[in-house]
């Protein structure tokens, strides 16, 4: 597809102002008038380039520049007021709509302005404003959405034969003017540019709809060739998965430049789309293919340096052999029977499925460039639909409701993001700002992290030219993606239950900071793989004491004070501050070290690797928390897989948990080591199968000081996203839990009645007292438990939050305990 030099910006898919934007125009501009037009604007360039440059004032490039353009593309400007730094004034057409109009300084670049160019536009009555810092001139979308948008045209390359009916079209005043709507608005009149820019939406949609289909056809013809046994532990359909995601990552990375696809040999030999042309040619083209992707595998993993060809290498699981061993094991997988043609088959089907979409003539290449990663998240929409089953495979079909995730729109997201953070980075330093923490408790493909990253180096933007270190015109694209790459790396963290979600949230952040020459940053940290409703704390150990000595009315605060003062207790043996010391400062250190080499992130794979692993520091404390869930959902040790000597007949009972929280984390020898492996078989079993996440712990420095304290103000400066809203039933007949046994022990039940009953037995969600349990009243306590005491929760819920009776506890506890902002 040819480029239109000059043309730029978010607002339209670069294909659709080729393709679509002049059949879509209600009166497309005859050539005649269209030719007399760019003659007029040419000479018209040439003229204010002349006289103006850098150094010219405002008011200059207003006389010179901006107003003769205005006339020229049909407006009449009112109302003209100069400031320190930029100018305003109010366009109107002749039909009498109004566009703001603001002039920046000669190529000024207008990132850190967005606030001003929506109170101008604001301030003009306007839903659009005309930009001009020339040589650039935007049409701005000044409506207040996170993200700018708009289309962006660069003088003189975008008066060029092949821009100029882009520029005309939606530059001039007539764009801006109503006409009868049609059926892809609801509205009986629009302006003529909201119905561009609709149609342009319709349009990126079945672009998106054609990549989710590619995505199904692309598993489908990729598990068929893997073996079915699955090589080194790893599934087809989750080696297929990488395949995917990996062709996917390179043809977004291909399309933003961001590894060298215009070299000749990079581009000839190792680019996908080149790959994906010659599997679309088909034929002998095809021969090699497999190979081929599998040299493209290796050259990404290594990178390479060799004459002026440069490589930088992505690091991290998706280009790790050991995610996809079939490809690269250079031999035929053993007992698969897939000859070397079939692969080759495989991978030009899958290359054709996801690199190009059904045309009007035939398979049509797509535009990545045009895609922004938060299509990803409907990739991952159409994946949750599949699971192996709609592959021809075995496996989890219902993934999608069992996961309880759905993809959020992006402006929905946005939306939510702006209202959350904005109070947190207003007038705040580049330092405050990346002091920040956010987490999304249900991740999903990322949307709202990657919301957050962007609006978050918005501010920090911002917030570097009030402070004086950097000007606004050394913000280039690769200082930008930077600074994405630095609040990625600092400020953002993620839990979802689902393995693929979590791959996929990585992957769109990756993509969101991806800055040229530096490698994959360093995520498995802070988007991580787990249950956000079920886990525990040092706290519920404390509780565990609690009830055993003084019975379950007792407040946590009072039994935790007279053990203190003199009873024997589970902590004052035991160092927990020591063990969060040896936690939490390598952690500190991994947020603040830069991750600009591939040494710097294997350093921090390796430390990461130490403090998950079993010899880690805080393995006993888990093993502890993991044994307290479980009791909640236990399943017999003739369930569990391995052998569970001592046999035991049910989860612990409170005293029986204090001996094994005595072993456990002060090593004491006298409970029997085979009694206690008979607990921790099934704890351990639970903990994999439910995913128990044990917030404190898993996000030790956002609750401990690196010295071990508690932070005076633990948890997450906000929390963000768009928790699952199920149903959860309790017992058939019943919304009430089963009472305890006589032994303390919480009475096992099946299904999804156990989670019902971690959540009412637990301690930890006391507002989800009533009825039955929908899973956004659960999430949205976890979500007030994990922000810090002034911190601040925006989340995404059904609106019998405000009216259900089931909810009145929880409601009761939003309005009492914390300051409604938004609802």
């Amino acid at each position: 597809m040819s480029a239109l030099p000059g043309v730029g910006g978010s607002l339209f898919p670069r294909r659709y102002l080729i393709a679509g934007l002049e059949r879509d125009l209600a009166s497309p501009m005859p050539e005649g008038p269209a030719h007399a037009a760019r003659r007029q604007l040419v000479a018209w360039w040439r003229r204010a380039e002349a006289a103006c440059g850098p150094a010219t004032g405002l008011r200059a490039l207003v006389d010179v520049v901006a107003l003769p353009l205005a006339a020229m593309l049909g407006f009449r400007a009112r109302g003209v007021q100069f400031e320190r730094d930029r100018a305003q004034a109010h366009l109107e057409t002749r039909a009498g709509a109004i566009v703001g109009l603001v002039v920046l300084p000669w190529a000024a670049r207008p990132s850190g302005r967005w606030r001003d160019l929506t109170a101008a536009a604001r301030g003009a009555g306007a839903d659009w404003c005309l930009l001009i810092a020339p040589p650039f001139v935007s049409v701005v979308d000044a409506r207040g959405q996170a993200v700018r948008r708009s289309i962006d045209f660069t003088l003189p390359e975008a008066l060029d034969d092949r821009s100029f009916r882009t520029f005309w079209a939606l530059s001039r005043a007539a764009v801006f003017d109503e006409q009868p709507s049609d059926s892809l608005r609801r509205e009986p009149r629009a302006a003529t540019i909201d119905i561009l820019v609709s149609r342009a939406r319709h349009f990126q949609d079945r672009v998106r709809s054609d990549l989710q289909h590619g995505v199904v056809g692309a598993l489908d013809a990729l598990t068929g060739v893997l073996p079915q046994g699955g090589r080194k532990n790893v599934a087809p359909f989750d080696e297929a998965l990488t395949l995917v995601y990996r062709i996917l990552f390179l043809l977004f990375a291909e399309a933003r430049d961001l590894v060298p696809v215009r070299h000749p040999v990079y581009g000839r030999a190792y680019a996908v789309g080149t790959l994906a042309q010659e599997a679309l040619a088909g034929g002998a083209a095809t021969t090699g293919l497999w190979s081929a992707l599998a040299a493209v595998t290796r050259l990404s993993r290594a990178g390479c340096r060799h004459e002026d060809l440069i490589v930088r290498p992505f690091n991290g699981r998706l280009f790790a052999r050991r995610s996809a061993p079939s490809l690269e094991s250079g031999r035929h997988a053993r007992g698969s029977g897939r000859s070397s043609a079939a692969r080759d088959a495989a991978i030009a089907r899958a290359l054709v499925s996801l690199a190009t979409r059904p045309g009007p003539g035939g398979r049509e290449e797509i535009t990545f460039a045009d895609l922004g990663v938060e299509q990803l998240g409907a990739v991952y929409e159409r994946v949750l639909d599949l699971g192996p089953v709609a592959v021809g495979r075995s496996g989890h079909s219902r993934q999608r409701k069992q996961t309880g995730t759905f993809y959020t729109p992006q402006p929905l997201a946005e939306f939510v993001v702006r209202r959350t953070l904005a109070p947190l980075v207003t007038g705040a330093s580049t330092d405050q700002i990346l002091a920040l923490r956010v987490v999304d408790p249900a991740m999903g493909s990322g949307a709202f992290l990657v919301a957050a990253c962007r609006y978050l180096a918005t501010a920090y933007e911002r917030a570097l030219v009030e402070e004086g270190r950097s000007a606004e015109a050394d913000l280039t694209d690769d200082a930008r993606a930077g600074i994405r790459r630095l609040i990625a790396e600092r400020c953002l963290a993620g839990v979802d239950l689902n393995p693929v979600a979590v791959q996929l949230a990585r992957l769109s952040l990756w993509l969101t900071s991806l800055a040229s020459g530096k490698p994959l940053g360093f995520l498995d940290h802070r988007l991580r793989v787990g249950n956000s409703l079920v886990g525990a704390s040092p706290d519920d150990l404390w509780r565990n004491e609690v009830m055993r000595h003084w019975g379950p009315s007792t407040s946590l605060r009072a039994g935790k004070g007279a053990m203190k003062s003199g009873t024997p207790s589970l902590f004052d043996e035991v160092e927990l501050e020591a063990t969060l010391r040896q936690v939490v400062r390598p952690l500190a250190a991994m947020l603040t070290r830069p991750d600009d080499t591939v040494g710097d992130v294997r350093a921090k794979e390796l430390a990461w690797s130490r403090l998950v692993h079993t010899s880690s520091p805080l393995e006993p404390w888990r093993l502890a928390c993991s044994l307290w869930c479980a009791r909640w959902f236990w399943r017999a040790p003739s369930e569990v897989e391995g052998p569970a000597p001592g046999k035991t007949d049910g989860p612990p009972s409170a005293q029986e948990m204090r001996a094994a929280f005595d072993a456990l984390l002060k090593r004491d020898r006298t409970l029997d080591p085979r009694r206690l492996e008979a607990w921790l078989a099934p704890a351990r079993a639970a903990a994999a199968r439910i995913g128990f996440f044990h917030w404190p712990l898993e996000f030790a420095d956002v609750f401990y000081e690196p010295d071990g304290q508690p932070r005076a103000r633990p948890g997450f400066d906000a929390v963000i996203g768009n928790p699952p809203w199920e149903m959860l039933r309790a017992d058939p007949g019943s919304a009430e839990p089963r009472p305890s046994t006589g032994s303390g022990r919480p009475e096992p039940v099946e299904g999804r009645n156990q989670l019902v009953h971690f959540l009412r037995q637990s301690g930890q969600f006391p507002s989800c007292d009533r009825g039955h349990v929908n899973l956004y009243q659960p999430f949205l306590a976890r979500a007030l438990s994990l922000a810090r005491p002034g911190g601040r929760v925006g989340l995404i819920l059904p609106w019998g939050l405000a009216a259900d009776d089931g909810a009145a506890t929880l409601r009761r506890k939003l309005f009492d305990e914390t300051s409604v902002d938004t609802l």
